[in-house]
């Protein structure tokens, strides 16, 4: 299931393998970890193919059956928890995202969780959405630091959300050295023509109409647009 989203983005092939892994998974009992992880595929294919109802529902019936196997502070948890926060920030619903992330963080901060730096990324995410964006820059910024310690492989992801945040407060000298260092990110991992990967250069539009720079906002709409073909 997950190979068909990834290779072909057909959610909807995507969601009828998960199901039918989920169902499959269910003979071992509604009250087995393999059926929580099953359940927890499908409702990040779900969530990816944009029925949110379903992402939700799926997710907790993940989190509640992890939550009764597991230690309160197993990693697992918390990444049935940001999980979770990612799908009701999708659904509109930041301050529910906030407190998900929230719990993931703190399980991540005790279990040593190598996705705590996600964690803190996307609840820099739901504090942008209720417009917090002091509070947001500094978890996006602890967010990094976890990623350079861990050698992770998200920094473009975090100072996306950076060059969002600046764009919003103003600071366009800001938004414009972090949304350049993604595209930077994404051409040395050879991620710069996946799909969506030209939201990085139409945040660069937004940055540079609001200085009134035309010349560039059409230099990086016209990338967009070939970054979007190539896709």
């Amino acid at each position: 299931a997950v190979r068909e989203v990834d290779s072909h983005r057909d959610f909807a092939a995507g969601i009828r393998f998960g199901k039918r892994a989920a169902a499959m998974a269910e003979r071992h009992g509604k009250n087995s970890m393999i059926y929580a992880d099953a359940l927890e595929t499908l409702g990040g294919i779900y969530r990816e193919g944009r029925e949110l109802r379903a992402a939700e529902a799926t997710t907790c019936e993940s989190l509640k059956i992890t939550e009764n196997l597991l230690d309160p502070m197993d990693p697992s948890i918390a990444s049935r928890l940001n999980d979770l926060g990612l799908t009701v920030g999708r659904l509109g619903r930041p301050v529910e995202a906030e407190n998900a992330y929230l719990r993931a963080i703190k399980i991540g901060e005790a279990s040593h969780d190598p996705e705590l730096g996600k964690y803190y990324n996307n609840l820099g995410t739901a504090y942008q959405k209720q417009m917090q964006f002091t509070k947001a820059l500094a978890v996006c910024k602890r967010a990094l630091e976890i990623n350079e310690k861990n050698n992770g492989s998200f920094a473009d992801e975090i100072l996306g959300n950076m060059g969002v945040i600046a764009y919003y407060t103003k600071d366009y000298d800001k938004a414009i050295e972090y949304l350049k260092k993604v595209r930077q990110i994404q051409k040395i991992q050879g991620k710069d023509k996946l799909p969506g990967t030209e939201g990085t250069l139409l945040n660069l539009v937004r940055v540079y109409q609001q200085l009134n720079d035309h010349e560039n906002a059409v230099r990086y709409l016209k990338e967009a647009l070939d970054a979007k073909l190539a896709t």
